[in-house]
């Protein structure tokens, strides 16, 4: 079973005056382990009516270390495109 839970919606202008709104989220991942693992999920809203949406494998068994993940995406308003290479560069 797999939860997700909203850390963060911010509003990020691009050029061009076109902006995309963003949903942080953490992940929750709880199947037959004792533990859940987690990973973070960034879904990013432009103009239109369509979504995009990336997601990370789990990431680790540690909540408070993946959220110091996300809250570093937050802090540097990583959109979709760039998420999964900026996180590679975040995971020791």
């Amino acid at each position: 079973m797999q939860s997700l839970y909203l850390k963060a919606r911010k509003t990020v202008r691009l050029e061009g005056d076109e902006e995309v709104t963003i949903d942080y989220c953490l992940v929750e991942e709880r199947e037959v382990r004792a533990r859940p693992l987690y990973g973070i999920q960034l879904i990013q809203y432009g103009d239109s009516a369509h979504a995009i949406t990336e997601y990370t494998e789990p990431i680790s068994y540690s909540k408070t270390y993946v959220e110091s993940i996300l809250d570093t995406l937050i802090e540097h308003n990583v959109l979709v495109s760039t998420f999964i290479e900026t996180v590679d560069n975040l995971v020791v």
